[in-house]
């Protein structure tokens, strides 16, 4: 592993991943940025068909897998980030969930984006089916009655979804020992250490005493797709360096290592329940062939080579 100072980069940051961090931020300072960054997205095909049906069959598998350890139905559940097409939200509907108070930052659920979503699980049913373990029939039966929606508070009532946005999952307004599970996918990499610590902390609250937390957590560099080749890129760079092209709502990544995760959640007198981590070789031989800043220099070639953080708690 080799060291790399403030003063001393071994090679310029790649060009395309820095283009992309530019325009990203540009989009934040400007009025209503998230949704023109949103509309950019759908233009250059990011939620077309190919793409939402590799998403909802991941996250199938991780709710599966979920779900083979903490049974989904009939479960009250607090989803942090949903995001603009609700993928989690689909999907926990389709689980049997009981009732999903979905909170996010800025309401960015739209009617023709979930039931776009609901129609690709409905036209790929097999395919959702065996990644999620659900039957054919449940699913399609879900789906059709989320096709005949007329509005988005309609198919909120159907999915049994109570939607908060804007709103912070650290200030749930929920009562204590109300909720079954915490949940979210791919979120809590977007949320610095302070804010993560309130969450947790408000999760702890309004848990039963038989309830979890659990999330999947991208601990990966989010621009792997621009040209950097790996998942560790961004751990060459200084804090200062990190928050000068990173540092705005659209493109905040914390960096945290997953013991950083684990520590936390100790500190706060979480109890966890089951971890797994992604590791992958590519990310590994990255690490090891990469100059890494001296922040990261305490952790494991493994942690920081980790890609995924899965882990339940409570």
């Amino acid at each position: 592993m080799t060291t790399i100072s403030e003063t001393s980069r071994s090679r310029p940051a790649l060009p395309l991943w820095k283009a992309k961090a530019f325009a990203q931020w540009t989009l934040s300072h400007l009025p209503f940025g998230e949704t023109l960054n949103h509309s950019l997205q759908r233009a250059r095909g990011a939620f077309n068909d190919t793409n939402r049906l590799q998403v909802l069959v991941s996250q199938a598998g991780y709710l599966r897998a979920l779900n083979g350890r903490f049974p989904l139905a009939g479960k009250s559940v607090v989803e942090i980030g949903p995001g603009w097409q609700g993928v989690g939200t689909l999907l926990l509907h389709l689980f049997g969930a009981g009732r999903i108070i979905a909170y996010d930052h800025q309401p960015h659920l739209r009617l023709i984006m979930m039931q776009g979503l609901a129609a690709v699980a409905s036209d790929h049913v097999d395919k959702i089916a065996a990644a999620s373990g659900l039957t054919s029939t449940s699913i399609k039966d879900k789906t059709d009655r989320i096709a005949a929606c007329a509005s988005l508070d309609e198919l909120f009532k159907v999915m049994h979804v109570d939607y908060r946005a804007p709103a912070d999952a650290a200030a749930t307004g929920l009562p204590d020992h109300s909720v079954d599970l915490v949940y979210s996918y791919g979120v809590l990499e977007h949320i610095d250490a302070a804010s993560l610590r309130a969450i947790f902390v408000e999760s702890s609250r309004i848990l039963s005493p038989e309830g979890r937390s659990s999330h999947n957590i991208g601990l990966h560099d989010h621009f792997q797709s621009a040209g950097c080749g790996n998942g560790v890129n961004f751990l060459r760079y200084s804090q200062g360096t990190w928050d000068f092209w990173c540092g705005n709502a659209m493109l905040y990544h914390n960096r945290l290592r997953a013991p950083d995760y684990l520590t936390m959640l100790a500190s706060l007198g979480a109890e966890t329940i089951w971890q797994d981590r992604e590791l992958t070789d590519a990310n590994i031989a990255a690490v090891k062939n990469m100059p890494i800043h001296p922040d990261f220099q305490r952790y494991s070639t493994d942690d920081l080579a980790a890609s995924h953080l899965y882990v339940d708690f409570r």
